[in-house]
């Protein structure tokens, strides 16, 4: 019995060191992103044709996207960081700026500003908020 309570206790430290090496993984992640995401010369604006959208999440035609990310093709998955819903339909052209950076950690490029026909949708201080915002609630 004793030596299953060891095993018991090592498993547990195990686990608390590995869980303690993430917290401190997603805090530099989090250190690194807010780095990149606060400074407004990391954004870019593109055109590109909506190729699917469902809420929040869109895939986006745009070649010009291949001269700052080489391994991505035209077609790329972008994450629209608004709190409002934003109308966008299959087929539509639209500017948008984004941070043509990935982290690695799985999510898709951030759209922080939209403009449709000249208009404004999201606003680039808007999307720019909600996107910082985002990470320092996920990535504490």
């Amino acid at each position: 019995m004793r030596k299953f309570s060891n095993l018991v206790l090592i498993l547990v430290l195990i686990l608390v060191v590995f869980l303690s090496g993430c917290n401190l993984f997603d805090k530099k992640l989090a250190k690194r992103m807010i780095e990149k995401y606060s400074e407004d010369q990391n954004y870019v604006v593109f055109i590109g044709e909506v190729v699917e959208y469902d809420g929040n999440d869109v895939i986006i035609k745009c070649e010009e996207l291949k001269n700052y990310l080489s391994y991505e093709d035209e077609l790329c998955d972008y994450y629209i960081y608004s709190t409002h819903s934003i109308e966008l339909s299959v087929g539509e052209q639209i500017e948008f700026t984004t941070v043509p950076f990935h982290f690695y950690n799985g999510h898709k490029l951030p759209i922080v500003e939209i403009k449709k026909d000249g208009e404004i949708i999201l606003s680039f201080n808007e999307g720019k908020d909600i996107l910082i915002n985002w990470v320092k609630t996920n990535f504490k």
